[in-house]
């Protein structure tokens, strides 16, 4: 076990901080260039960082950071769509597609795209409506006329059940 003071004396800290520096410089020039890795670094290896840089690279990255959670603040999840990213990855949603919510177009510009879904309470339930709606002349509609209705039990009887695949 060494102490602090022993690194400090043995010289550990500037061997691997020299490594580090090394490490990073090599990185730096094979990435964006050898003229980017003598802007970044001396010759003598030590990090010449332009505090200028720094604080302008800081000052951006803060800016995007404050605008990220800007629109996460307008745009946040309600209930409701939580339950539906729920019901999705049970697989009991069958997606119809997406439209233009005509009420945020402006000027024939989509600014909103809504997503459209027929839920069943089982996977099951969601794959034999699959199946079978095709079978009777029957579909889900459209995106923005969705017909999430189920099967009439006098329409089971229409049915080839040699053609329902329910290896999902």
């Amino acid at each position: 076990m060494l102490s602090v003071s022993d690194v400090a004396d043995q010289g550990l800290l500037d061997s691997l901080q020299g490594q580090l520096t090394t490490s990073v410089a090599d990185w730096v020039g094979c990435t964006f260039g050898e003229a980017a890795g003598n802007a970044l670094f001396s010759a003598g290896g030590q990090v010449a960082f332009a505090g200028e840089m720094l604080s302008t690279l800081m000052g951006a990255y803060t800016a995007v950071m404050i605008i990220v959670m800007i629109i996460q603040m307008i745009y946040s999840c309600e209930q409701s769509e939580y339950q539906l990213d729920a019901k999705k990855q049970l697989k009991v949603c069958h997606d119809l597609g997406s439209y233009c919510d005509k009420s945020s177009s402006i000027l024939g510009l989509c600014l909103v795209r809504k997503e459209s879904y027929c839920c069943y309470n089982s996977p099951l339930a969601r794959i034999l409506n699959e199946q079978i709606k095709p079978q009777l002349g029957l579909d889900f509609g459209t995106p923005q006329t969705p017909n999430c209705a189920g099967i009439k039990v006098s329409d089971l009887s229409r049915v080839n059940w040699n053609n329902v695949n329910l290896s999902e």
